[in-house]
């Protein structure tokens, strides 16, 4: 069981998602990461995540560097691949002609 959180609207949505990512600890204790979205200064997707809880992944910097009012983090619990492995670390962002960033609970197949 992992955690998923998204918001859509304030102005730093990354520094709310990594409050709410807190709160989803105990769904996921392997990794985390947030994706945030900018369309103003630096625009596009802005992604962090590595192995550990959420308090050992990021700090005030970090957070900081994820801009724009659409962010979506995820806390994880392995369940398929490897739980060191950061390929698997939600949230993953996609190479299509405009990019597309998700996160989900469950196996995508």
């Amino acid at each position: 069981m992992c955690g998923v959180v998204g918001i859509i609207g304030p102005e730093e949505a990354a520094k709310e998602v990594f409050l709410g990512l807190f709160t989803l600890q105990h769904r996921g204790q392997d990794a985390a990461g947030i994706l945030s979205y900018s369309d103003g200064e630096g625009p596009g997707f802005h992604l962090y995540k590595e192995n550990g809880l959420v308090e050992a992944v990021f700090n005030e910097e970090i957070v900081n560097r994820l801009p724009g009012r659409m962010a979506v983090g995820h806390t994880r619990y392995s369940t398929v691949g490897r739980s060191d492995n950061t390929r698997d670390i939600q949230p993953l962002v996609l190479n299509y002609p405009y990019g597309i960033g998700m996160a989900h609970n469950g196996n995508l197949v």
